[in-house]
């Protein structure tokens, strides 16, 4: 790998130095600092947290300028616009991203609880000033110039949400950025989420909560790049549900945010 003096700043594409586990090379994308092939945690040039994408198998060698281009293409086409930053919430497009750690507060009893977790409760018992709080927290880090689609996760109960998240995702829904609040809905009701300490998905109910779903007006969805939002995310179910939905909608891109990931050390 070449020092950091010797690091092009304006390269294309180049080799990072770094092997494949197949022993074959890895690449890095200059232009959105993305690497090409076997994924990694950290950019080796700027020592950040990345994207990836490799339409083809891991273990398949890309040999000529031409089938570089081909994966290059399909990256820039990729792009995030739904961010100012879109680097930094990069792990929105994979996973499901948080603004904040949410603590329960659990009868009274968390000594963590905090204030934070406790305007992501009023957000949910639709206090105005709570859900104004988080739209300026939204609006600083998203792109107001892109057209891009605003979903938001509904609530457990059959038939149009009604939250202060939903409030809030209207209130962001300002040309060009596309409405597309009413377009997640639920077609029969589900159980509320276990408030166990047991936190991973359930494929069961990872199941039910894609059959219990359903997209309208699809037209809005269909190649754009989506914003989905949800208030709190303990297990993940329902925004992977939400993604799983959307993109056999036909969205190109989603990236999922929750205002709080419930920590999990109580």
């Amino acid at each position: 790998m070449t020092s950091d003096q010797e690091k092009p700043k304006c390269c294309f594409l180049f080799k990072t130095g770094e092997k494949r586990p197949n022993g074959k090379d890895l690449y890095l994308c200059r232009r959105r600092d993305m690497k090409i092939g076997w994924p990694n945690n950290l950019c080796s040039n700027c020592n950040e947290y990345l994207s990836y994408y490799s339409p083809k198998d891991k273990s398949d060698e890309i040999v000529t300028e031409e089938e570089l281009n081909i994966e290059l293409n399909i990256i820039e086409k990729m792009r995030c616009k739904i961010f100012i930053n879109p680097e930094q919430y990069i792990t929105s497009i994979f996973s499901n991203q948080k603004l904040e750690t949410y603590h329960s507060k659990a009868g009274g009893q968390n000594p963590n609880f905090d204030e934070i977790s406790e305007n992501i409760l009023r957000v949910k018992n639709k206090e105005e000033d709570a859900i104004q709080y988080f739209i300026e927290r939204l609006q600083s880090i998203l792109s107001k110039d892109e057209e891009y689609v605003i979903c938001v996760m509904p609530n457990s109960e059959k038939g149009i949400c009604t939250s202060g998240m939903m409030n809030i995702a209207k209130s962001l829904c300002k040309s060009p950025i596309i409405d597309g609040t009413e377009c997640i809905k639920r077609k029969v009701t589900v159980p509320k989420k276990s408030k166990s300490l047991y936190r991973k998905i359930d494929p069961e109910k990872l199941k039910q909560e894609i059959e219990s779903l359903i997209i309208e007006n699809e037209t809005i969805i269909k190649g754009k790049q989506v914003l989905l939002l949800d208030d709190v995310a303990t297990t993940g179910t329902s925004l992977k549900a939400g993604r799983s939905i959307l993109k056999e909608a036909g969205a190109e891109l989603v990236a999922a945010i929750v205002l709080g990931h419930t920590y999990k050390g109580y």
